[in-house]
């Protein structure tokens, strides 16, 4: 009876969310299938574009940060100045494969086909362009 108690504790009417059941709503809501990204890529000679490593995104090794540190510039209108900062690591240390140019992007994606090998974006928008000298 008494683990039965400890089992009701946390989800009796007024509780805060707790162990051992989550009442947290990020669980309780239906999530969209389409994730807007804003991050950086790499341009290659052949126009394939891949995303760059979070060192050169965001001088971190952390790729939240790195993520973090694009939809700041992207939403705070300096898409312009992330370009040329991440240009400016890409040539101090260039990538395995060269690439031909910067690009800070916004992608539409599909949530769930997106780890599928060679799925695309739905959509891209390019905020700012820098070519490698």
């Amino acid at each position: 009876m008494f683990v039965v108690g400890l089992v009701w504790w946390p989800v009796r009417p007024g509780a805060t969310d707790g162990f051992p059941l989550s009442t947290y709503p990020m669980f309780g809501y239906a999530r969209s299938t389409r994730s807007v990204v804003h991050t950086v890529l790499g341009v290659e000679a052949d126009g394939r574009r891949r995303p760059l490593t979070p060192l050169l995104v965001g001088g971190t090794a952390r790729p939240k940060h790195a993520l973090s540190t694009a939809q700041n510039a992207v939403l705070g209108g300096r898409s312009r100045a992330l370009c040329q900062e991440v240009l400016a690591r890409v040539i101090a240390t260039p990538p395995d494969e060269p690439i031909v140019a910067v690009e800070v992007v916004t992608e539409t994606w599909n949530t769930l086909a997106s780890v599928d090998p060679g799925t695309h974006p739905l959509g891209r928008s390019v905020h700012a362009r820098c070519e490698v000298p």
